[in-house]
């Protein structure tokens, strides 16, 4: 093994450690956790194909199975909100509200009927006796499955989403209490678009400035008139990068290869609960 490299020393026993803490349990709910992934990649996969009519799914069906709509992080469970397929960092916040109108927030105060997709709040660790500012804010916005006519001033996505930037570092939009969300000027705003790239979502990628990714199914930037990060997924792209990052668990779990065990001892698996039998 090289210098640099773990030894099996070093690994072997943090292993088996790791082993001996491990029931029947734990493995059943692990599998059910990746067996959900795959679940809802499925789902995704066959909701951004073209249908039997020849017509694509409404972005609400796709804004469902990634995060419920309606909802807010206080109301729904862990398990229901998908945002992993987009970008695993998002499932851990603060607050998140799904499809919600600006003046039923309580994070803010507005009477606007405005609704982003997902907000998401991620606040700021502090450990003084003092309100912090949010670490970072995502604003999530889904466009329909191939839809085009999207660099028009009232459909252009990212025009959209730069006004919420916009009304939040205003000071437009209040924490729960009432009070501004502090000195949002250094906070981090990530803006994800998930809109296929249809020649009008390209135009409206290039006129902001934005950068195609490396595989062409994505732009990305920074706009500094608005201190917000900008990233437009194809829907494409979306699934196939969900894929590719999980794709070592679907492996493991649904084909596994016994010569890929590294530890020649058995993890020893306390069996299930016996069920109690009813006379």
């Amino acid at each position: 093994m090289a210098n640099n490299g773990v030894s099996s020393t070093e690994v072997m026993p943090r292993f088996e450690a790791y082993c001996k803490e491990i029931t029947a349990i734990s493995r059943i709910s692990l599998s059910e956790y990746v067996i959900r992934r795959r679940v809802i990649l499925d789902l995704l996969k066959v909701a951004i194909e073209r249908g039997a009519d020849g017509s694509y799914a409404n972005e609400s069906q796709i804004h469902s199975i990634i995060c419920p709509m309606r909802y807010t992080s206080d109301e729904i469970n862990f398990e229901e909100m998908n945002l992993w397929i987009i970008d695993e960092r998002l499932a851990y916040h603060n607050f998140l509200a799904s499809d919600k109108q600006t003046r039923e927030l309580p994070q803010v105060d507005s009477q606007s009927k405005d609704r982003m997709d997902i907000a998401i709040f991620d606040e700021a660790f502090s450990f003084a006796d003092k309100e912090s500012p949010y670490n970072s804010i995502t604003i999530i916005e889904f466009k329909r499955p191939n839809r085009d006519g999207l660099n028009k001033e009232e459909t252009d996505p990212i025009r959209q989403v730069l006004r919420y930037v916009k009304e939040i570092k205003d000071g437009k939009h209040k924490k729960a209490n009432g009070r501004p969300f502090g000195n949002v000027q250094n906070t981090a705003f990530y803006c994800y678009i998930i809109a296929d790239l249809t020649d009008s979502m390209i135009d409206a990628a290039k006129g902001s400035n934005l950068n195609p990714t490396p595989d062409n199914e994505g732009f990305f930037g920074f706009n500094q008139n608005y201190g917000a990060y900008i990233e437009i997924i194809s829907y494409d792209k979306l699934w196939k990068d969900a894929e590719d990052r999980n794709r070592v668990l679907f492996d493991k779990l649904f084909k596994p290869r016994p010569r890929e065990i590294i530890s020649n001892t058995k993890c020893e698996l306390e069996p299930p609960p016996e069920k109690p039998i009813i006379e």
